[in-house]
């Protein structure tokens, strides 16, 4: 049996309440990963918030996580894998 429109709207607002919940600390492993040098887990982790965000509606985090990513291109892509 389908859900109904109420069902798919709690359980977008859960999922935007824990995304809510989850960015501080999302947030304080980037400012760890950056401080370490480590640029490419900077970049994956930009990467996940900036899709989460964007499919949750939290378009500015969306835009701030993507181009924190995008800059990051020229510094991963000279770090060995």
């Amino acid at each position: 049996m389908a859900g109904t429109p109420d069902d798919l709207a709690r359980f977008i607002e859960g999922e935007r309440s824990a995304l809510r919940a989850t960015l501080p600390g999302k947030l304080a492993a980037i400012e760890a990963a950056w401080s370490a040098g480590d640029f490419a887990s900077v970049q994956r982790q930009a990467h996940t918030i900036h899709g989460s965000a964007g499919t949750f509606g939290f378009h500015g985090v969306s835009r701030a996580a993507a181009a924190l990513e995008e800059s990051l291109e020229p510094a991963t892509s000279a770090q060995p894998a």
